[in-house]
């Protein structure tokens, strides 16, 4: 593998460094998402989950801020990004 951005590596004269590998979770505080999010949480997927974003409308019912603020109380980092 290049130490260059695999998507830029048929581009010529391309110089743009790998930013590495990172496993982040699209985190829609959904069922599937929320279990992705724990299976992580426990360890029983092979790769470690880098940090779980969540992009917060500021318009979700209360509910799923609730289930957030549930989540955020486990092991792993969840980054909630407001929208505007």
């Amino acid at each position: 593998m290049s130490d260059h951005c695999p998507s830029h590596e048929a581009h010529v004269g391309c110089d743009a460094p790998s930013l590495g590998e990172y496993h982040v979770l699209s985190l829609g505080a959904g069922i599937q998402s929320t279990a992705l999010y724990l299976m992580f949480a426990l360890g029983e997927l092979p790769n470690k989950l880098d940090c779980a974003i969540f992009a917060d409308t500021q318009e979700e019912p209360h509910a799923v801020y609730e289930h957030l603020k549930w989540l955020k109380a486990s092991r792993k980092k969840l980054v909630i990004l407001p929208l505007k």
